[in-house]
């Protein structure tokens, strides 16, 4: 099952926005907001494949990103009635 997500021109806009107020070699901080930007686009949720696409973007590991979506309760990895 090969479902890739691919971050959107505009998604990518805000994303980089946020990246905007980190140091240039500081991507990790910027996980957070970014997952909320994509979980507003996604229907209230984010799924495997979008925080693949994020780690990727981001240049950090799917681990940092599924660590932040798994901790914070605002970040929902399933969708939710």
């Amino acid at each position: 099952m090969n479902n890739q997500f691919i971050i959107s021109d505009e998604i990518q806009t805000e994303i980089n926005c946020v990246r905007s107020k980190f140091p240039s070699n500081e991507s990790k901080p910027a996980i957070i907001e970014s997952l909320l930007i994509l979980q507003h686009h996604n229907n209230g949720y984010v799924t495997q494949d979008i925080m693949r696409a994020l780690a990727n973007y981001l240049s950090v590991s799917e681990i940092d990103v599924l660590e932040v979506a798994t901790f914070y309760t605002m970040i929902n990895t399933e969708p939710v009635g």
